[in-house]
């Protein structure tokens, strides 16, 4: 090969270059121990060209794919940025073929060319740790959030359940009431409870007598409609029950029938200048029976028991102690009598019913002779 090519890799090499650029082999049988021994002085290194780099210990331009300065062995920037595997391989590479020194490390004080990255290196590193900050910023904001929400929730809740407590009668200190005002609340719970007890029973009284005066309502609208279709006649005469019965019925009306304290009112009204006279009605009772009917015009009973606890005659409508069924020891030679019969007469301007004979004239001639008389009804 000729002077001007590498007698190790064979690359080409410029005039006056004492080491190859490519793999730092010296020419002129010099090695590399002796280029670290050289001394240079530090300068300054020209601004970097496109395609083209300076050696940071010479000032010596090389291409920008030079591995080394071959001015003075210096490793270029590409050399500085190997790995340290590469390192290793280099210097393994230069022991095997008898070179000394250390790619890596050349014991001489290196300076990078500016190239501007320093700056733009420094810039990401700024902006690396402003990002930084940023983000630990945003993270004890939102602490800050979380931990104020759930303090403002936990007073929330603690503040509704308090009002859920007082609105029950027991209290903030739910659980630390004494015995007094666990007795007071139990006390106003049981009158609440009383209360509402009492105002139920009020309630059911106050419809049970909506519904009592509903149907005395509807009792007195049906008598005042009989009342507006039915009309009356009065007979003195000393007859039988039997007569009587029989001449309502030839006059096309029947013996009297009273079916409401209405009814009876008004008749009573209609008989104001009769006080002494005592009238048969249109009831009776069977044989050997104790309870009257009204009579219809077939001669059968008809509508309720008159002497019942629960008909309209109860309310003090019967003399007192009537029906008493005989009259003991008042007829003609101290005989009984029996009363089978109903009548209407008046004692001290009151009128009531009464249980009598069938022939009040005949049976009681002193004291009802021309006295005696029966109500037509017509309808």
């Amino acid at each position: 090969m000729g002077e001007n090519t590498c007698m190790r890799c064979g690359k080409p090499c410029g005039a006056g270059e004492t080491m190859c650029e490519e793999c730092q082999a010296w020419f002129a049988q010099k090695t590399a121990g002796n280029a670290g021994q050289k001394k240079f002085k530090k300068i300054r290194i020209p601004e970097q060209s496109r395609g083209s780099q300076f050696c940071t210990k010479c000032g010596k331009k090389m291409p920008i794919e030079a591995k080394f300065c071959t001015g003075c062995g210096n490793p270029l920037r590409r050399a500085a940025k190997m790995t340290e595997g590469e390192k290793n391989a280099e210097n393994n590479r230069r022991d095997a073929a008898g070179e000394t020194g250390d790619s890596g490390n050349t014991g001489v004080e290196q300076k990078e060319p500016d190239t501007g990255k320093a700056s733009g290196k420094g810039a990401k590193k700024i902006l690396t740790a402003v990002a930084a900050l940023v983000l630990v910023a945003a993270l004890i904001f939102g602490a800050w959030l979380f931990l104020g929400d759930r303090k403002e929730t936990g007073g929330k809740q603690q503040a509704s359940s308090a009002e859920n407590a007082e609105g029950n009668g027991i209290g903030k200190a739910v659980y630390e009431e004494s015995e007094e005002e666990k007795a007071a609340r139990e006390k106003a719970e049981q009158e609440k409870v009383e209360q509402e007890k009492a105002k139920k029973e009020e309630e059911r009284l106050r419809k049970e007598q909506e519904e009592k005066e509903r149907a005395e309502r509807e009792a007195q609208e049906k008598a005042a409609r009989e009342l507006s279709i039915h009309s009356y006649e009065v007979v003195v005469s000393d007859c039988t029950w039997e007569q009587a019965y029989a001449d309502c019925k030839n006059r096309g009306g029947y013996l009297v029938r009273i079916n409401s304290a209405e009814e009876y009112s008004h008749i009573i009204g209609i008989l104001q200048n009769y006080g002494k006279i005592h009238f048969y009605l249109g009831g009776k009772r069977g044989p050997q029976g104790v309870d009257y009917y009204w009579v219809d015009n077939e001669g059968a009973f008809m509508g309720e028991c008159l002497n019942a606890v629960d008909s309209w005659t109860a309310g003090g409508y019967w003399f007192k102690n009537e029906p008493s069924f005989v009259d003991t020891g008042s007829g003609g030679a101290g005989r009984n009598i029996e009363e089978a019969y109903m009548n209407l007469f008046c004692v001290s301007g009151t009128w009531y019913l009464n249980d009598s004979s069938g022939s009040l004239a005949i049976d009681y001639p002193d004291l009802l002779a021309g006295k005696v008389g029966y109500i037509v009804e017509y309808e």
